[in-house]
């Protein structure tokens, strides 16, 4: 009887190490690499587009983990529509001007890849090659005060591997789906000033 006591008086100590436990950061997140964008001087309105373009992609990543075709066609569309006609790059130096082509050529690839092709293999292999100039937009024009992070998977793409932006550090793999939900891991931690 008096051991199960002394037990029961370290019971909140037991409690509070599990709290403390949980609400670590992850191990692969300490390890990351961490990285800053500097506040860039682009005009205002193209980067809250940016935002824009970065919130369809993490859309655009919820339809592959899902395995919905028709919702990652669909989401396709939309996001090659918005930076095909709406994105405003008339305020763009010419240097912004030339690097925000180049990048938008490379996404709208790949977007109409998805909507014109039926697989859903195909969809996530385009949303993994979405990854670098996703990756040069948001490095180079910043976003809103967010910090966002990248995971990587090296089983993804026959062992080539791939990465993609997760607004959390929780694992959610849209190259495998339920298959794989939590393979991979984070490799970056990046913030935006």
């Amino acid at each position: 009887m008096k051991l199960f006591k002394s037990l029961k008086d370290y019971l909140p100590l037991f409690v509070l190490f599990l709290c403390l436990a949980s609400c670590s950061e992850r191990e692969d997140v300490k390890k990351a690499k961490k990285t800053i964008v500097p506040k860039s001087n682009v005009d205002p309105i193209f980067k809250s587009q940016m935002d824009k373009l970065f919130m369809q992609y993490i859309a655009l990543k919820e339809a592959c983990i899902e395995g919905d075709e028709a919702k990652a066609k669909s989401l396709a569309s939309i996001m090659n529509q918005f930076i095909s006609h709406k994105v405003d790059i008339s305020k763009l130096d010419n240097e912004d001007f030339f690097s925000w082509g180049k990048q938008q050529e490379n996404l709208s690839f790949c977007l109409e890849d998805i909507v014109s092709n039926s697989k859903m293999d195909n969809a996530r292999l385009n949303f993994g090659d979405m990854y670098g100039p996703m990756y040069k937009l948001m490095t180079k024009y910043g976003m809103g005060s967010k910090t966002i992070y990248i995971q990587a998977c090296p089983m993804a793409f026959d062992s080539m591997g791939g990465k993609w932006f997760s607004l959390d550090d929780n694992i959610e793999n849209p190259f495998f789906g339920d298959k794989m939900l939590e393979c991979g891991s984070n490799t970056e931690v990046v913030n935006f000033e």
